[in-house]
Parts: structure tokens; C-alpha cells; sequence
């Protein structure tokens, strides 16, 4: 993030912190590289239904 985007707007900063937290929350300490597309996809399907259960 620092190294790419240099000017965020405070919200967008938020928002990029909180999806860096839920994604090291749910993955813990593992390698990126021993995440697999499989794992990929059941975070996004868990993350994705818990923001539908919020609507």
C-alpha cells in the first residue's frame, strides 16, 4: 500500500486496513505462497456472505 498508493483518502486507508486485518485474521501466519486458490475462494465465500448478512 505505502509503496504504490501514496495519496489514499482517509476512507479508502480504513478500508484497506480493515480488509488487511480480516485477511491476516483468517489466515493467519501462513505462507502466501501455501495459500491455495481453494483456500482463496472459502475466504472470499465467508467474507463476501458475512457482508451480505449485514445488508
Amino acid at each position: 500500500m505505502t509503496l504504490y498508493k501514496s495519496n489514499l483518502t482517509k476512507t479508502t486507508k480504513l478500508h484497506y486496513d480493515y480488509t488487511s486485518r480480516v485477511i491476516k485474521e483468517y489466515f493467519g501466519g501462513k505462507p502466501l505462497q501455501e495459500i491455495k486458490r481453494h483456500d482463496y475462494q472459502l475466504f472470499l465465500n465467508n467474507f463476501g456472505a458475512d457482508k451480505l448478512r449485514n445488508c
